[in-house]
């Protein structure tokens, strides 16, 4: 039984997502759940909240579109 919570404990902390710093972006949490991306101050590409690029970055959360429209392009490496 112990192994099973071990392993457990171990799936859903490794599944979860990866933490995101958020600096008070222009969208509000329940909107971001479904359509925002994150920006780092001097990256120029946008990312998905769990891209490794920004594991540990302080980000911006705002809309696909807005992003696109300030000049960011979507990372190759999450495709958001």
């Amino acid at each position: 039984m112990k192994r099973f919570v071990f392993f457990f404990l171990f799936v859903v902390l490794t599944l979860s997502p990866l933490p995101v710093h958020d600096t008070g972006g222009s969208a509000g949490a329940a909107f971001c759940a479904e359509a925002c991306v994150c920006v780092t101050k001097k990256g120029k590409k946008f990312h998905t909240a769990g891209c490794r690029v920004i594991k540990d970055s302080e980000v911006q959360k705002m809309t696909r579109k807005e992003a696109e429209n300030k000049g960011y392009t979507a990372c190759k490496i999450c495709k958001p």
